[in-house]
C-alpha cells in the first residue's frame, strides 16, 4: 500500500513546497504524448532508489520484480469536465450514490475506460518489460478502447527516458484553473507534473463558450493570441517558473494578468494533507 501511495503522489502531485532529492526514496521515468480529445496518455515507471545501481548524482534506472511499479494512465489539460469522467462515491452497501470531480481529469476517472486502464497497468506490472517491446508481446492483452501499437510506442519511449534529480516542486499542481476578465473572456491554465517537475502546461482562451484552439479558422487577432499563449507555455516548461514571476517577455494580445491569476490559483491551492 505504501508503494502504491508513493506512485500516486509521484504521478499526480507536484507542489509548491520545495523538496530535496535526498528526501525522496524513489526515482521515476515517464513519457506522455498527446492523443485525441485533449488527452495525453503514457507510462510512468517508478523504482526505489536503494535498489538501483549508481548514486544520487547518477542513478542507472533498472526494472526489477519487487521494487518497481509500472503505471499506465492519461490526463486531460483542456477540459475541466467531460461526460462520464468522475470519481464515484459509494455507500456502505457498495452502491454508487454520488459523483465527485477531480481537479484534473485522468483516465482512471473515465468510467467507460477505467477497467481497461487498470488491466493495462496490471499487465505491464506483471510482465515488467525491461527492454523495448513489440506488439507480439501483447498478444494476450485483450483491449477495446486502446490501441496496442500505441501502447508499444509509448512504453518504448518511456524506457528511453533518463532519470533526473527530483525537481523543485512537491505536491498538487496537477489541475485546471480559470479566470474571466472584464470582456467575459475566460483564460484557462492547466498544468501537470511528474517527479517534482512541471512536465506539461496548456493555456486555453474561451470566448462565448468556444475554445479558440477548436476553431477551424482563426482571425489574425486570434492567431496572435494563441501564438502568445504558446510562448508562455514554452517559457514555463523551460524555466519551471509556474507563476511567471521572473518572466521578461512582453505581450500585446493576451490578458497576461488574467493568465498569471489562473496560474497563481494552481500554485496556491495545495492540498496540505497530502504533504503530511
Amino acid at each position: 500500500m505504501k508503494k502504491l501511495l508513493l506512485l500516486f503522489l509521484s504521478i499526480l502531485l507536484v507542489s509548491c513546497t520545495v523538496a530535496q532529492d535526498d528526501e525522496i526514496g524513489f526515482i521515476d521515468i515517464a513519457y506522455y504524448e498527446e492523443q485525441e480529445g485533449g488527452w495525453r496518455e503514457g507510462f510512468i515507471i517508478e523504482a526505489e532508489k536503494e535498489y538501483q545501481k549508481g548514486n544520487k548524482n547518477n542513478y542507472k534506472f533498472e526494472i526489477n520484480d519487487e521494487h518497481t511499479l509500472i503505471y499506465f494512465d492519461g490526463y486531460n489539460l483542456k477540459y475541466p469536465r467531460l461526460d462520464n469522467c468522475y470519481i464515484p462515491v459509494y455507500d456502505q452497501n457498495k452502491e454508487e450514490v454520488d459523483q465527485a470531480y477531480p481537479m484534473l481529469i485522468s483516465l482512471i476517472h473515465d468510467q467507460t475506460r477505467v477497467l481497461e486502464v487498470n488491466l493495462i497497468t496490471d499487465y505491464f506490472q506483471e510482465k515488467k518489460f525491461d527492454q523495448p517491446i513489440s506488439i507480439d508481446q501483447l498478444d494476450d492483452l485483450d483491449l477495446k478502447y486502446f490501441d496496442k501499437e500505441n501502447l508499444v510506442y509509448l512504453y518504448n519511449k518511456t524506457l528511453m527516458q533518463d532519470p533526473k534529480k527530483f525537481g523543485q516542486y512537491l505536491g498538487d499542481i496537477c489541475k485546471i484553473k480559470q479566470v474571466s476578465d472584464e470582456n467575459n473572456i475566460i483564460w484557462q491554465a492547466g498544468s501537470y507534473g511528474v517527479y517534482g517537475y512541471i512536465t506539461d502546461i496548456q493555456l486555453e482562451i474561451i470566448i462565448d463558450d468556444e475554445y479558440l484552439s477548436n476553431k477551424d479558422e482563426l482571425s489574425e487577432l486570434e492567431s496572435l493570441m494563441i501564438e502568445e499563449t504558446e510562448k508562455i507555455e514554452n517559457y514555463i516548461l523551460e524555466s519551471q517558473d509556474l507563476t511567471l514571476k521572473n518572466m521578461k517577455l512582453k505581450f500585446d494580445y493576451v490578458n497576461i494578468e488574467a493568465i498569471k491569476e489562473a496560474l497563481q490559483k494552481i500554485y496556491d491551492t495545495v492540498d496540505e494533507s497530502l504533504l503530511d
